[in-house]
């Protein structure tokens, strides 16, 4: 689609902790590791809203486009830090298709009835879709 910018992206796996969403994981050559995050970092806050779970760090994410550039506040080894990043997209995924906030979506509602019926950490999700133009 001419002029379609998919949703960004950081490049991040985490998980909720006391003050904030602590990395477990970044992708190579994603937005977070050009930007210099670490595992073990804890993002307290993105773009001036304070970051309390994973699930609403991936809600603010989806608010933006791949280029938008955003601050962080970092907590990394007792000391905070505020990094600038540039938000990336992830190539090969279903954003590239323009499905990134369907998908979030999708996942979300996945988590919530998983959550509903005790199998939350059993969750896995399987999207087949074509695309017509």
């Amino acid at each position: 689609m001419p002029g379609f910018k998919p949703a960004a992206y950081l490049g991040i796996s985490g998980g909720d902790a006391d003050n904030g969403v602590k990395l477990l994981g970044i992708l190579a050559k994603g937005a977070a590791e050009k930007a210099g995050l670490k595992a073990n970092d804890i993002i307290s806050e993105f773009d001036g809203t304070k970051t309390k779970t994973m699930e609403a760090l991936r809600d603010l994410i989806t608010r933006h486009l791949v280029g938008d550039e955003v601050k962080l506040k970092i907590l990394r080894e007792g000391k905070e830090l505020e990094i600038s990043i540039i938000l990336g997209g992830n190539k090969g995924e279903v954003e590239d298709h323009g499905y990134r906030f369907a998908y979030s979506s999708i996942l979300k509602i996945g988590e919530k009835k998983a959550k509903k019926e005790g199998k939350a950490k059993d969750l896995t999700l399987k999207l087949d879709f074509s695309v017509e133009n």
